[in-house]
């Protein structure tokens, strides 16, 4: 006995829902990595360096 078509409807949609649910955690840890890189990268150059380049100094007049 086949299932009906609303029953392989709803398990495509189920399927469909759960590959969206994965893409959207991946694309979460994707944003937070690109989110973090710029802080890194200027930590680093202040250890590096002694200073960060990238940011100025406001109010030194």
């Amino acid at each position: 006995m086949q299932p009906r078509p609303e029953q392989r409807r709803l398990a495509e949609v189920a399927h469909v829902l759960a590959d969206v649910d994965q893409r959207a955690t991946e694309a979460r840890n994707v944003a937070k990595a690109a989110a973090s890189r710029k802080p890194l990268t200027l930590v680093s150059y202040g250890l590096r360096e002694g200073e960060v380049r990238g940011l100025s100094r406001r109010g030194a007049a």
